[in-house]
């Protein structure tokens, strides 16, 4: 059975959606290796399905967010190599995804914990004998690596960030259904920008607006103090472990979450609270609980638009955009936020 074939039916309309019913088959085999087989036991929510301070519809993995970003390029491009290198573009990532920036300290560019992509590649010889199959080479892959539409620096719009507003809209926060994503989907193309470069954008003006829209309330949201929270108590849950020998840090990169979160639920004294916590208390005063006060990633999009015959960013037509952004720009949470019944974060007792 295919891959899309397997999962729940919301999901599965998702992928369809994303490829115009152009389901790429040859992307298939590439599902059934160990590095794509681990990113389906990671989540794209950084650890927010653990915890009912989010309310995330159903799990979706670094391996469907994979998927999603093959879909869209395949959709746009029908290029073999640029697909394979979205489908590819996570396979560095560990458990939690960006929770282990978060312990590495790296909480504004989280860039620190993901992997190499291309050596994790070279190192597989199930991936390198598919790519042989299929007369793609490693240099193709690279090549497709710097094309905009696969990946490109923000606030530039890619497959990935794509991705991460519409799955963010639809699963983690619920704010679209699939008929919005239909709408605002069937108006994406390729625009060449400033740079002459081929970029994803908007055949229309309201389209686009409303895709920002969106995109604002997840940027909003990652702003947040729920997921600064959720993220930071993790990092320090995980801290605790590799600092009492529980787990390494290498098994954050090999493990599954499911394997992970066990390993917290028996060893972390408060992980029962956190997991079964719903709403976090607020101030600018640093209470006595264990709390959380950092800054996190700005993570925002400013997508290109086809306005009258010319390619535009959007917030150059749009006083909607230009008003959401500057908002977006002066956006704070309270100083701090904690759970009331989480005091601190220790091995328990009987573990020590």
């Amino acid at each position: 059975m295919l891959y899309y074939e397997n999962v729940n039916d919301e999901l599965k309309k998702y992928f369809l959606i994303l490829c115009g019913n152009d389901y790429p088959l040859f992307i298939e085999k590439y599902l059934d290796t160990k590095e794509l087989k681990r990113i389906s036991k990671v989540g794209q929510f950084c650890g927010c399905d653990y915890t009912k301070l989010h309310n995330v519809k159903f799990f979706y993995s670094r391996l469907d967010h994979s998927i999603s970003c093959a879909l869209m390029v395949w959709h746009l491009t029908n290029d073999r190599s640029k697909t394979l290198m979205a489908l590819f573009h996570d396979l560095g990532t560990p458990v939690f995804s960006h929770v282990i920036d978060y312990l590495l300290g790296d909480t504004e560019r989280q860039n620190s914990s993901e992997r190499n992509i291309f050596k994790i590649i070279e190192s597989s010889s199930e991936l390198t004998n598919l790519l042989k199959e299929d007369n793609i080479s490693l240099e193709d892959l690279k090549a497709a690596y710097q094309y905009g539409v696969v990946e490109n620096e923000k606030p530039k719009l890619c497959s990935d960030r794509l991705d991460g507003v519409l799955h963010t809209a639809f699963i983690w926060q619920g704010f679209w259904n699939l008929d919005d994503i239909k709408k605002v989907y069937e108006h994406i193309t390729i625009l060449k920008n400033e740079e002459g470069q081929d970029e994803i954008g908007f055949d229309d003006k309201k389209a686009c607006e409303k895709f920002f829209d969106a995109s604002y309330k997840y940027s909003i949201v990652l702003q947040g103090n729920e997921d600064k929270y959720t993220m930071q108590y993790i990092a320090d849950a995980l801290k605790v472990l590799i600092d009492e020998n529980v787990i390494k840090l290498e098994d954050l990169y090999t493990k599954s979450e499911e394997y992970v979160v066990k390993l917290l639920e028996h060893n972390i004294n408060s992980f029962f609270e956190f997991e079964n916590a719903s709403h976090l208390e607020r101030t600018d005063e640093r209470p006595l609980n264990y709390c959380v006060s950092l800054k996190a990633k700005r993570r925002y999009v400013m997508p290109l638009c086809n306005y009258e015959g010319i390619n535009y960013r959007l917030e150059d037509i749009s006083d909607l955009c230009k008003n959401k952004i500057n908002n977006y720009m002066v956006y704070k949470d309270s100083m701090y936020s904690y759970v009331p019944n989480i005091k601190d974060i220790t091995l328990k007792k009987e573990n020590r």
